[in-house]
């Protein structure tokens, strides 16, 4: 972050783990229901590294996914490729701006890059993607 800051930086753009913040995905919280509690190792380390980012006088801005799904997730329903990723997305997002907001004015949803969106070559979602088309039947001769 010194670094950074040497060069004439003014901001750092960081990636939130959501398997490091709740583990299991979900932390009992749910659409409409009470924000899940995060795991405070977690929380604490990011907390060090908003601190770190604040002595250095850089600007924190904060990705919230950045291909780190929490395995139970994926175990359980597919992760992305189900529509029941995103009540358990928002509450994550939402525990997450409630613990970090005061400290963060700058949030990206995803961190993925444009080609990676495109062409799945990279992260669940490409992989979920190319293993539907291997499951495919052929069409067989025309």
């Amino acid at each position: 972050l010194l670094s950074a800051a040497a060069l004439g930086a003014s901001a750092f753009r960081l990636s939130l783990a959501w398997p490091r913040l709740l583990p299991n995905g979900t932390g009992g919280g749910g659409a409409g229901g009470p924000l899940p509690s995060l795991n405070r190792q977690g929380a604490a380390f990011y907390h060090a590294l908003l601190d770190a980012c604040e002595a250095a006088g850089l600007e924190p801005w904060v990705t919230l996914y950045h291909w780190d799904l929490p395995l139970a997730l994926q175990s359980s329903y597919g992760g992305w490729a189900s529509p029941r990723i995103v009540p358990d997305f928002a509450a994550y997002a939402g525990a997450a701006c409630a613990e970090f907001g005061g400290r963060v004015r700058t949030w990206v949803s995803e961190g993925g890059s444009e080609r990676e969106r495109e062409t799945g070559e990279r992260g669940a979602g490409g992989c979920e993607r190319r293993a539907r088309a291997r499951a495919r039947p052929s069409p067989g001769p025309p």
